[in-house]
């Protein structure tokens, strides 16, 4: 099969998948998890760590119900003041959004989890894992592009 013809069949491939998930690209999903979060002004550098908290938030619900909790967890566990927090201790923080001045590590903790009911409720039956993700530029503007895996299907 020769170059064009991958391509082909990859941009066919690409077109069924997003049919599949009403025509909403992945990166348009990511950044709608987002635009909660954006404040005025915001540099570009913590709109990325806004964005790399989306596709974890993105990742961490596409696992199992009764496997979220651990995952979360885990990616807690690398925060430096988090480190070795229980579940119990977990589910409070993340719940308890009436400490005056939240650590860095709460504030995180309370994001990725509106983030991760906000991706239940706009994208309930959306099950792709983002593998990869970068911003181009074209025409001027970032544009993000998005790698990413369909559970027993394939790469878009």
């Amino acid at each position: 099969m020769g170059k064009a013809s991958r391509n082909k069949k990859l941009k066919r491939q690409q077109t069924e998948a997003l049919q599949h998930y009403g025509h909403v690209k992945l990166s348009e999903a990511l950044l709608t998890l987002c635009k909660t979060y954006e404040i005025p002004e915001m540099s570009k550098q913590d709109y990325e760590k806004i964005l790399s908290l989306s596709v974890i938030a993105w990742n961490i619900a596409s696992f199992p119900e009764e496997l979220r909790k651990q995952k979360i967890i885990e990616m807690v566990n690398l925060l430096p003041e988090l480190k070795g927090i229980q579940e119990d201790e977990l589910m409070s923080l993340i719940n308890n959004s009436s400490q005056n001045i939240p650590s860095d590590g709460v504030v995180i903790l309370q994001i990725l989890s509106g983030m991760i009911q906000r991706k239940f409720e706009l994208y309930p039956n959306d099950d792709r894992i983002v593998m990869d993700y970068w911003f181009e530029s074209k025409s001027g503007d970032d544009v993000l592009q998005v790698k990413s895996i369909i559970p027993n299907g394939t790469k878009t």
